[in-house]
């Protein structure tokens, strides 16, 4: 083989790691661009909190509850609530959503007071 062969065989192999690379580049680049599909977050809403009104339903959702209760004391603070949302049911899409937890959570502390001396922290 000749300095000339062997330079472009390099060069060859070069190319094609570059175009390798820019292929892959250019894939990513398009994944990040596609929309997220809208039915993506409410089908996976609908499998980790249970909405059913039956006793399979019931007692999942107290399982949740359980787990997001950090204090173990029935009741939740806004920073369980955030803390549970991220760890328990681990969307990433619905932790962003921070202001809308926040509104919800407020909204039910009007609904449903508690009695306790700690009512104004906790739902």
């Amino acid at each position: 083989m000749t300095d000339s062969d062997l330079e472009v065989q390099q060069n060859f192999r070069g190319n094609k790691a570059q175009e390798r690379t820019r292929k892959y580049n250019q894939e990513k680049k398009a994944k990040r661009q596609e929309p997220p599909k809208k039915y993506d977050i409410w089908e996976q809403l609908r499998i980790k909190l249970p909405w059913e009104k039956t006793q399979e339903g019931q007692d999942c959702r107290i399982k949740i509850w359980r787990m997001i209760d950090a204090g173990g004391n029935g009741m939740i603070k806004l920073v369980e609530l955030d803390k549970g949302m991220r760890d328990v049911i681990n969307l990433p899409q619905l932790f962003k959503t921070k202001p809308v937890m926040m509104k919800a959570f407020i909204a039910a502390k009007q609904i449903v007071r508690s009695q306790s001396n700690y009512s104004s922290d906790y739902v």
